[in-house]
């Protein structure tokens, strides 16, 4: 089993069939499964309220240039960003340690949302909970075969 088990995965088959929950960061599937969840199926799996957004961030490239789309995200403490790959190479989503102020870097850390597994193909998500998060910059940078490229999730108060 990759380390990636429990990210959605399109074939249907969710790669470890039971939802992993791990210290704050949040690898999904499903169980015979036609796709990625749709956003109610995620909210359900999670068992967020109405109150919580989700928001996706794509991860996009051609030749050697990767896009971020959005590359700057607005949230609402609880909300959850899901990490979406739409070409077929490997990249790595960093919180890079220096560029989080303390409570930021804590959260994360506590969470063991620091250092999330790569994203190796279209058919796997990543879900990141921001639930109890303090509000401010969660600066990111994402890394793979092309020159890194940075962006940031802002999170703010409910």
């Amino acid at each position: 089993m990759e380390l990636l088990r429990g990210l959605w995965d399109r074939s249907g088959v969710r790669r470890g069939c039971l939802p992993l929950v791990a210290a704050g960061i949040l690898l999904l599937g499903g169980c015979d499964r036609s796709g990625p969840p749709s956003d109610p199926e995620l909210r359900a799996e999670l068992g967020l309220g109405d109150a919580a957004s989700i928001h996706r961030i794509t991860i996009t490239g051609q030749a050697d240039r990767t896009r971020l789309l959005p590359a700057y995200l607005e949230v609402v403490r609880g909300d959850v960003v899901q990490f979406e790959v739409r070409d077929r190479r490997v990249h790595q989503v960093i919180f890079p340690s220096d560029d989080l102020t303390g409570d930021v870097r804590s959260f994360l850390e506590g969470t063991g949302q620091m250092a999330p597994p790569p994203l190796t193909s279209p058919e796997v998500r990543l879900v990141l909970s921001f639930e109890g998060a303090p509000s401010g910059a969660y600066p990111f940078r994402v890394d793979g075969y092309a020159p890194s490229v940075s962006g940031r999730i802002m999170v703010r108060d409910p």
